[in-house]
């Protein structure tokens, strides 16, 4: 006779977690000694531990993240340490913003184009929105190149046309954020919704990979998924990241579904 389990085991989500230094480099594929430097240089940054004798550093999901794309962009390209420093910070920094930004995650690149784009109209500068007033017809006028958008007249109309289509945000919360987060943000925003998002949300960015390369103090972004195209300019000189599917390697396809499944 069978006799049913009286209790049923529940894994914690990796999301749910901390992680230590060992567990961190067991899932970037990594030598403890390199997280060990990482995190000592801050190209890692710990949520809790490492103050004092004996109380070991943790790290959340979204290190491990960062972690094994800096890993992946060490086997196939051996940069120079100040390299990957660099790419790290930019990554911390997308990460940082999307925290602070305290929306749910997928918001916040609304958040940032609608602060860009608000600084572009106080600065004067022209920022269309979609003109509804303009939908008659729309295929033929499109196919004989009539633009079915115009000048926005007012704050409140880019307002209206960036949050149009929210989840799980109010407006208010959107510009809240946008006012926090600051004009010129985009890129690395986007950088920290797919260092998160990929896991909470592998459906929507697992087929997302970058072409990123240093320019000056800051770094290049071009952002492709399956099947698109490249730039062909911006190859010389550039680090191909496939960022989506290094995070779903990392954690294994049966996370990434419970994820997908346990996401709002």
């Amino acid at each position: 006779m069978k006799i049913a389990a009286k209790y049923e085991y529940t894994p914690v989500r990796p999301v749910d977690r901390l992680y230590s230094r060992s567990e961190v480099a067991e899932l970037a594929q990594l030598p403890e000694e390199v997280i060990a430097f990482w995190g000592r240089e801050a190209i890692l940054v710990h949520a809790e531990g490492g103050e004092g004798r004996g109380s070991h550093k943790k790290y959340d999901f979204a290190q491990v993240n960062i972690a094994a794309v800096l890993a992946s962009l060490r086997r196939q390209f051996s940069p120079k340490t100040e390299v990957l420093q660099s790419l790290a910070n930019r990554l911390q920094a997308g990460v940082r913003l999307l925290n602070e930004s305290k929306l749910y995650y997928m918001n916040a690149s609304y958040a940032a184009a609608l602060a860009t784009k608000l600084a572009a109209f106080a600065r004067g500068e022209e920022v269309e929105i979609y003109d509804a007033s303009l939908t008659d017809h729309l295929p033929l006028r499109e196919q004989i190149g009539i633009s079915s958008r115009r000048p926005a007249a007012d704050q409140l109309e880019i307002v209206a046309e960036v949050c149009g289509h929210l989840d799980y945000d109010s407006p208010s919360d959107v510009l809240a954020a946008a006012r926090r987060i600051g004009p010129g943000q985009d890129d690395k925003i986007r950088m920290g919704e797919v260092i998160v998002g990929t896991f909470l949300k592998a459906s929507d960015l697992d087929n997302v990979s970058w072409i990123v390369r240093p320019v000056n103090d800051t770094w290049e972004m071009l952002e492709i998924s399956e099947g698109g195209t490249v730039d062909l300019t911006i190859r010389e000189a550039a680090f191909y990241i496939p960022v989506g599917s290094i995070i779903a390697d990392t954690w294994g396809e049966d996370w990434i579904a419970a994820q997908q499944k346990s996401d709002p």
